[in-house]
């Protein structure tokens, strides 16, 4: 299953969590999009349940997890 949320934040316009494949898309408002791999379920929640979107995404996700850009 795939869940798509549209964030309130100032640099990411969207993600979209795919629950099969344990990856995270990430569509930013430069227009750049990166899809980052081993990403699962728990890391999904906290990330869509941060104060801060762009912050937990900075500190969290960007280093720690295996990227490419789309």
């Amino acid at each position: 299953m795939k869940i798509e949320k549209n964030h309130n934040s100032s640099t990411i316009e969207k993600s979209i969590f795919d629950e099969e494949e344990n990856t995270l898309t990430v569509y930013f408002k430069n227009g750049s999009v990166y899809e980052y791999s081993n990403f699962d379920e728990e890391e999904h929640e906290r990330f869509i349940n941060a104060s801060s979107i762009g912050s937990y995404f900075y500190h969290n996700i960007r280093s720690n997890f295996p990227y490419s850009k789309l």
